[in-house]
Formats: C-alpha cells, sequence, structure tokens
C-alpha cells in the first residue's frame, strides 16, 4: 500500500526485467560505444560493490533511496527513488518515484534491505533520515550505505561532523535548507574546484537544491549514528576498492 496516489505501490512497480540488459543501456547512455568494454572497469561496473550489497539484499523487495544517473542495486527487485529529477551538471536520475529521503509513502516494515550511496550525507537532519529507514525495514533487514569518506573526498578539508551536532539538529528538527554548513562547504570546496559539477550553481542554491554535503563523516561516525537509531553494524570497510573516495557499512534491524 502508498499513501499517494501517484506512487505505485510495491505490487504494481515497473520492477525491471533483465538486469543485464538494463546495465548495458545505462552504460551505452554515458559512454556511447565505449560502454561496451568500459562496463568491465572496476570503477565503472563496480564488482566489488555490487557483492557487498548483494550479500545484504538477497531477501525481500528493497528500497533505493536517492539512486541518481547510476545504481549497483539489484534492480529486478529494488524499487528506484530520488528527491529530485536531475543531479548536478542536470544527470537525469534513473529514480521511477520521487519523494523525500524522510517522507517515503510506504508502509513500515515493507523492505528487506533499504540501500543508499552517496545520498545521506546531502541531508541536513540524518538522524530523522535513519529513524524513518528503519521503521521502513523488516525485522532482520538490512541498512546499506556507501559513504564518502573525508580523508578521501571533496570534504578533506573540512572538519568531521561532531555527533552532538548531528543529535541536536536532530532535536531541533533541522529542515531541507538549513544553511549551517553551507559557508563551510562553499569555501573549502567549491571554491578550492573540487566539485567542478557544482559551480553552475550560486551559493544560496547548494542547500536547496540538495548538491551540498551538510555532514562530514569516517566509518567510526557511522556506527554511532546506527547505533543512536537503534541498528546493530554488522560489516564496516573503510575503503572501497572499486569508489575509492567512499566507506562501507551495513546495519541490521534486529528488532
Amino acid at each position: 500500500v502508498c499513501s499517494s496516489d501517484l506512487i505505485p505501490s510495491i505490487d504494481q512497480y515497473p520492477f525491471i526485467k533483465n538486469e543485464l540488459l538494463f546495465a548495458q543501456k545505462a552504460y551505452f547512455k554515458e559512454y556511447g560505444i565505449k560502454g561496451a568494454y568500459k562496463q568491465f572497469r572496476p570503477n565503472i561496473g563496480r564488482p566489488w560493490s555490487r557483492n557487498v550489497v548483494h550479500q545484504y539484499s538477497k531477501t525481500g523487495i528493497g528500497l533505493e533511496i536517492g539512486v541518481g544517473e547510476r545504481t549497483i542495486a539489484p534492480v529486478s527487485r529494488t524499487i528506484l527513488s530520488d528527491a529530485f529529477k536531475s543531479h548536478g551538471a542536470d544527470k537525469t536520475s534513473l529514480a521511477k518515484v520521487f519523494f523525500k529521503a524522510d517522507k517515503i509513502p510506504y508502509e513500515d516494515d515493507s523492505f528487506g534491505f533499504v540501500f543508499s550511496e552517496h545520498a545521506l550525507e546531502h541531508l541536513s537532519n540524518p538522524l530523522k533520515a535513519l529513524f524513518h529507514w528503519k521503521e521502513k525495514l523488516t525485522v532482520g533487514g538490512f541498512l546499506i550505505l556507501f559513504i564518502p569518506h573525508q580523508k578521501r573526498c571533496c570534504d578533506i578539508y573540512r572538519k568531521r561532523t561532531p555527533m552532538a551536532h548531528i543529535v541536536d539538529d536532530y532535536k531541533k528538527n533541522i529542515q531541507d535548507d538549513d544553511q549551517t554548513h553551507v559557508d563551510d562547504f562553499y569555501e573549502n570546496v567549491v571554491l578550492k574546484g573540487l566539485t567542478p559539477h557544482y559551480e553552475h550553481l550560486k551559493k544560496e542554491e547548494l542547500a536547496r537544491s540538495g548538491n551540498m554535503h551538510h555532514h562530514v563523516w569516517v566509518p567510526e561516525d557511522l556506527v554511532e549514528l546506527l547505533n543512536y537509531v537503534g541498528l546493530e553494524t554488522v560489516y564496516s570497510e573503510d575503503c572501497v576498492p572499486d569508489r575509492r573516495d567512499s566507506f562501507v557499512i551495513v546495519g541490521q534491524k534486529k528488532s
């Protein structure tokens, strides 16, 4: 059941039938004829990352949050969602349904896994989202997160976000367009030329458009966040071999 007539129910969602064909079409759309061989490059095909997702998404229907223009989810049984139809320099999202990350229009206990890659840091109130995502998981289900690593991504000149700050934002119910970290991101990321795909945006648009990192983390920070919302960390890897700007962490809903 879905809370909006504009969003298909899980039973009515148009899942991808042929995952291989879907992936190949995506490669050719992005790279043209070069997609025929580029798909076999580890940093493009992402075999290591796909294997991690596979290990924790073996049962049930899943939900990907903030899918963007690429996905490593098992699309034959994953609902692809996003808050925006385009990202960065107008790259079109693969999403088939659109809603905000903390307003998922599906019933609680609906998904065997929830997957998100490079999306949580774009949310001004990540704890609010994590509590919400946990509610959507079945007992025993997994939350699979790929997150930019502070030491290896565009946030390298920024400081990690303290847990106390995250909790304070949650208690204050900080909203999507919060401006707290805009100056920091603009001065230490945009002006340093680390995000050329965001240079077309004005400073005041960064938070509103969802195109900035509100928060900066390393793996132990996410362990704290998962623990706060009552998810048990069952897997954590500091460096993702086929996406080296990232780390991966998996939490499980035990009850």
